[in-house]
């Protein structure tokens, strides 16, 4: 099949438009740990957050912290923890910086592939805004070397992620340049 000039430059440009989507819909921050939260109010500043860590990495998670800011977060306590998992709470400080959760595998930790939910922590919220921040870093890191494996951001249970504007654009941009009457 022989393509005139226009019809060559069409096709050139939707390959360009898909491999620009396509590109779009893969990058960005990627972790191979989901580490979820749901948002417990149990009064007008106090709050619990029970995690769920989705490992779906290539290798197992054997220690992990969550961060939790000095400006938003104080009186950090552990509710809860699977059984086999230890925890260790470090308190936010003004002059000394965030604190963090951290919680270590006394077993195999969670296995590639797994789910694990009944990770707990009750707080204090001090921060400007009225309820607390949607996210927090995490970090999932090596118990022997401490070399840091994953990290990112937690996210709310009840959200759904959604496509970057980036991607939309383009798809939009795609849909608008492709010919739909092929003669």
């Amino acid at each position: 099949m022989i393509l005139d000039k226009e019809n060559q430059l069409q096709c050139l440009l939707t390959l360009k438009l898909l491999l620009i989507s396509t590109w779009l819909s893969v990058s960005g921050v990627a972790s191979a740990t989901l580490v979820e939260y749901e948002k417990i109010s149990q009064s007008a500043n106090y709050y619990e957050y029970q995690y769920t860590i989705n490992n779906d990495g290539a290798f197992d998670i054997e220690a992990f912290s969550i961060f939790f800011e000095a400006d938003a977060y104080q009186n950090l306590v552990i509710i809860s923890s699977p059984v086999g998992w230890d925890p260790l709470v470090i308190e936010p400080d003004p002059f000394f910086g965030d604190g963090f959760v951290d919680w270590y595998s006394l077993g195999s930790g969670i296995e590639a592939g797994d789910i694990l939910d009944g990770f707990m922590v009750g707080f204090d919220w001090i921060g400007a805004e009225e309820v607390p921040f949607p996210s927090q870093s995490f970090d999932v890191y090596d118990p022997i070397t401490f070399d840091s494996l994953d990290s990112g951001s937690t996210i709310e249970m009840a959200l759904i992620p959604e496509p970057s504007s980036g991607l939309l654009l383009f798809m939009g941009l795609l849909i608008h340049f492709v010919p739909l009457n092929r003669k």
